[in-house]
């Protein structure tokens, strides 16, 4: 059967980016194509192997999937072309899986998941990464303007209002405002990121029955395999 990317003439479209515009490397790379689709495969993977820790799947079968989605040459174009024949990525990612593995244990890959659990829980890797950037450059900043309240504190200026001079004021006072700044935006990106960088593991329809009965405790083991060190997974929750 002919699909869409086998059309002569056909071309797959990138779509115009700002993220190369204003991102700097770091940022950039964080949500690159890339890094998206590796997260994908990092959440498969790290999902097989709770499954078989749990017995959902054989332990073994387990341990040779994750081995799999962690070293896997991605074709990010096939990828791209199953997407436009499926409508969704996640089919030809998990097919390019099955590809690479004993058709025995290609069998458990996925095994009770659906779409939306592997691109929602591989998103909240990439936003749990961007946050930690931010909250980098954040305490950079703060530690910058501390400097300089050190040094230049005392020094006096103009205040400003309307535009125009105003009373005297101090250095160290304008540059207090940046730094309370700093501070709240700091608490904000981390109320944020317990808000947002959850781990979605619903199954087809949102039952969880593909799961069975240790769905809820499956969630749980997923987030904490998947929590990268740094901060304490509880419950859904990543980092």
């Amino acid at each position: 059967m002919l699909s869409v990317g086998d059309v002569p003439g056909f071309v797959l479209a990138r779509p115009f980016s700002l993220d190369t515009v204003f991102a700097d490397a770091v940022m950039a790379d964080v949500f690159s194509e890339t890094a998206t689709v590796r997260a994908w495969f990092e959440v498969e993977g790290a999902l097989a192997q709770c499954q078989g820790e749990l017995g959902l799947i054989p332990a073994e079968v387990a341990s040779r999937i994750e081995r799999a989605a962690q070293t896997i040459s991605v074709d990010r174009d096939a990828i791209w072309r199953g997407m436009r024949t499926v409508g969704y990525p996640i089919l030809p990612s998990v097919q390019a899986l099955c590809e690479i593995l004993d058709p025995v244990d290609a069998a458990w890959v996925h095994f009770g998941a659906t779409t939306q659990d592997i691109m929602d829980t591989g998103l909240a890797l990439q936003i749990r990464a961007a946050i930690a950037r931010n909250v980098s450059l954040l305490e950079e900043l703060g530690d910058a303007v501390e400097v300089l309240i050190d040094r230049y504190g005392d020094a006096v200026m103009a205040a400003r209002t309307h535009a125009l001079h105003a009373v005297p004021t101090t250095f160290g006072a304008k540059l207090a405002v940046y730094l309370t700044e700093a501070q709240e935006l700091l608490t904000v990106l981390r109320a944020a990121e317990q808000a947002a960088c959850a781990v979605s593991l619903f199954g087809a329809g949102g039952t969880a029955a593909g799961f069975g009965a240790p769905a809820s405790e499956l969630r749980d083991a997923l987030a904490d395999r998947l929590d990268s060190g740094a901060a304490t997974c509880r419950g859904t929750r990543l980092g």
